[in-house]
């Protein structure tokens, strides 16, 4: 409770409690100052890295005047001062009271996200990965515009922005699906110039490869992926939040998928990073892989057996038949069951394999983006010489 009584009141004031500021680490705080028949109210951010704001109401207030009026709210950058009110007694002749509340958290609600702003994809260049989820997903991004990626524990992670490292977290080494596992997530986050920032989450245990305070350049290392926190398995979870008076707002983000490609990410599909002046590479999509062109190339197949063989390229698996045997084989491939999958031509599929030989077949897309979990398929062949 913080109550402020000047002078005196014929009435006595009974004033419920109210929170000065919010935790006692918060590096947001409130002061006030005596001066004269005056109270100059003081706000400062002893953040050495991040904006951050506060929220000020009043409670309770007595033969009070307020210049400005409150509730108001202000956003200070790192190690900022500022006089944000002055109060002092509407009837000079008798005391004022009041009490005061905020609230207060990082970023600067007063400022919009720049829309410009093209992001480099946080991985590596000439890599390309998987969206498992993406924008209010069905998972457990109901209600944020979140991207998570397929990355694999020790996967680089880089910068899709410049900013200043504003929170490093990486001393964790638990993860499981539930809510009671979020305090163990490992995170960087980066302040970019309009005071939004990117979360960075699930790293490694001791994942960073940054330090508080310091400027990235976009495409530059900031970690290691894993699976800390709550995640189901290993992958990166990026968004990038802007601040409000009340939680912080996740922001829609546009990506460079190449010299001069753009993207707003979908879920289930997969992209190359793309970081100018990196070396030049040839894209290779499932998704742009026909039926045509890969039954057109064949491979010479040995060890006097028939064998199918399947192939993952992104959500896809490419199916193949080698044929090691001194004779041709018809071969006939179908499901015997199948969940969340759709071939890529009409089954039951019939082929003719020359001796010593492996074709292409055709192609299993994995419907949706999280990969095979939750799908299924079991494939039945047969042949005949």
């Amino acid at each position: 409770m913080r109550v402020h009584w000047w002078g005196t009141l014929s009435v006595p004031l009974f004033l419920w409690a109210a929170c000065l500021g919010a935790a006692a680490a918060d590096p947001f705080s409130l002061r006030e100052e005596r001066r004269g028949g005056e109270t100059l109210l003081w706000a400062e951010n002893a953040d050495d890295f991040a904006t951050r704001w506060a929220w000020i109401e009043l409670q309770a207030e007595q033969n009070l005047h307020s210049v400005p009026a409150l509730p108001l709210g202000v956003a200070l950058g790192p190690h900022e001062k500022r006089l944000v009110a002055t109060f002092s007694a509407q009837d000079p002749a008798q005391g004022f009271s009041y009490a005061l509340r905020s609230r207060s958290g990082i970023g600067d609600p007063t400022r919009e996200p720049d829309r410009s702003v093209v992001y480099l994809l946080p991985y590596a260049h000439g890599t390309k990965h998987t969206v498992t989820q993406g924008y209010f997903g069905r998972v457990t991004h109901q209600n944020v515009r979140a991207l998570d990626f397929d990355l694999n524990t020790g996967t680089p992670i880089h910068a899709a922005r410049a900013g200043t490292v504003i929170v490093v977290k990486q001393d964790s080494d638990r993860g499981g699906p539930g809510p009671e596992y979020d305090r163990y997530d490992n995170t960087v986050q980066v302040m970019h110039a309009d005071a939004t920032w990117a979360v960075y989450a699930h790293l490694e245990l001791n994942g960073a490869r940054v330090q508080l305070g310091q400027h990235v350049e976009a495409g530059d290392l900031l970690g290691l992926s894993g699976a800390t926190g709550m995640a189901s398995g290993p992958h990166l979870h990026f968004e990038v939040d802007q601040a409000g008076w009340d939680k912080p707002v996740s922001v829609a983000t546009v990506f460079k998928t190449g010299v001069s490609e753009t993207a707003s990410l979908e879920e289930g599909k997969t992209y190359y990073a793309y970081v100018p002046g990196g070396p030049a590479f040839t894209p290779v999509l499932g998704a742009d892989l026909k039926d045509a062109d890969l039954r057109a190339v064949t491979r010479r197949a040995s060890g006097g057996k028939v064998r199918i063989r399947q192939q993952r390229v992104d959500q896809r698996d490419l199916v193949y038949c080698a044929n090691g045997s001194g004779r041709s084989v018809d071969v006939t491939v179908d499901f015997s069951q199948q969940s969340g999958v759709r071939p890529s031509t009409g089954l039951p599929y019939r082929a003719t394999i020359p001796a010593h030989t492996e074709v292409y077949l055709f192609a299993v897309d994995f419907l949706g983006g999280q990969q095979r979990e939750g799908y299924g398929l079991s494939m039945k062949v047969a042949w005949a010489q």
